[in-house]
């Protein structure tokens, strides 16, 4: 099975490939400004590297979310644009929360870093991933067992694609969870408010 992996949706621009039965190859970078111009270059590299064609994946697994706006369409549109000119090749969507979900059963609420002193939060609910956003006050009256983390490594979302692969949790084009609205948007609904006040 040959199995890439894109995840643009924090500070970490992470890329990887699975083949052979095992991770090959990933490739992280720190700058979040530069998802844009690193993302291709990265996915190209992992390519030629591995000696595979496009052609020869399997899968695509994408983070589709929560996490950066801009990252969450930059990495949904690119691994859109790969499924669509692979023949063959299934989507993998994954949650920011996947790769850590195997850590511990006796976790109730993982929570990731968002903007502004508030935090992405996953729970499972019937056996249901149920996400949304909550600031540290909130998430301390929940009184939970939580679990807070930055960022997935590229073993976590390989874990997390091996899993959702068995489980039949495939795609032919991602769509990406946004848990609030971009900051344009906010703005601009705020100033027609405004205009119409």
């Amino acid at each position: 099975m040959n199995l890439l992996i894109i995840d643009t949706s924090a500070k970490r621009l992470t890329v990887a490939m699975y083949s052979d039965g095992k991770l090959t190859q990933a490739k992280t970078t720190e700058d979040i400004k530069g998802h844009n111009s690193a993302l291709l270059p990265a996915i190209d590299g992992l390519i030629s590297n591995s000696a595979l064609s496009l052609d020869a994946l399997d899968y695509i697994a994408c983070v589709i979310g929560p996490g950066s706006f801009t990252g969450i369409r930059l990495g949904v549109s690119a691994a859109n644009a790969l499924l669509s000119v692979c023949d063959n090749v299934k989507g993998v969507p994954i949650t920011a929360f996947d790769g850590q979900l195997n850590d511990s059963k006796d976790i109730d609420l993982y929570c990731l870093p968002a903007l502004r002193d508030n935090y992405y939060c996953a729970i499972m609910r019937d056996g249901k991933l149920e996400i949304g956003d909550m600031n540290i006050e909130d998430i301390l009256k929940l009184n939970k067992k939580s679990h807070f983390f930055q960022q997935n490594s590229a073993e976590d979302l390989l874990s997390a694609a091996l899993r959702k692969i068995k489980n039949g949790q495939l795609c032919n084009s991602f769509v990406p969870i946004y848990i609030k609205k971009s900051q344009a948007e906010r703005m601009f609904e705020q100033k027609n408010h405004e205009l119409s006040d």
